[in-house]
């Protein structure tokens, strides 16, 4: 299916048959035109990346989130409109948390963990009494963190944060210490 990207003047800047990529030179309003006249359906996905988007763009779907170790990653960017989708591979009883550290945000920041068939164990929010989400695996699995921004009165989020990714095993003794 043929695509065209229209810059603000109206001139092609960029052509596809299955996908396009194009860094914007001039800021304005750019169009896609699809199709070439036949009716058809299609499914369009978009994203847009800043010029201080971070090292992990484009994690913006749960299937392009990159795997992470425990540990801090600094400088991480949510552009307006984004979601940033983490990895993170856990074993049966290890306790997963997951903390915002240094946010600078133009409004409230979510911070999820999915389960690995996608569905929700734990959200905190920045527009309250925050405090980092905790998960204990019930099973090996890959879990995801989802950070995103919060919309207030229709105005998109941007924000800077770190990421502290933190991972324990759970102590063999229930009673310990004793």
């Amino acid at each position: 299916l043929p695509m065209d990207l229209l810059g603000p003047d109206g001139e092609v800047v960029a052509s596809g048959s299955v996908g396009l990529s194009y860094v914007a030179d001039s800021p304005g309003t750019y169009r896609l035109r699809v199709g070439d006249g036949w009716p058809v359906s299609y499914r369009i996905g978009l994203g847009v990346a800043w010029d201080d988007s971070d090292r992990f763009e484009s994690n913006d779907l749960l299937a392009d989130a990159p795997t992470l170790p425990p540990g801090l990653y600094p400088d991480l960017a949510l552009d307006p409109g984004d979601r940033d989708y983490y990895a993170v591979d856990l074993v049966e009883g290890q306790q997963l948390v997951v903390d915002l550290e240094g946010l600078e945000a133009t409004g409230p920041v979510a911070v999820s963990v999915l389960d690995p068939e996608g569905a929700l164990v734990a959200r905190a929010g920045t527009d309250g009494d925050y405090r980092p989400p905790k998960v204990t695996a019930p099973d090996d699995g890959t879990y995801h963190v989802l950070v995103e921004g919060t919309e207030t009165a229709g105005d998109p989020v941007r924000a800077a944060y770190a990421l502290n990714v933190s991972l324990a095993l759970p102590a063999n003794d229930p009673l310990e210490p004793n």
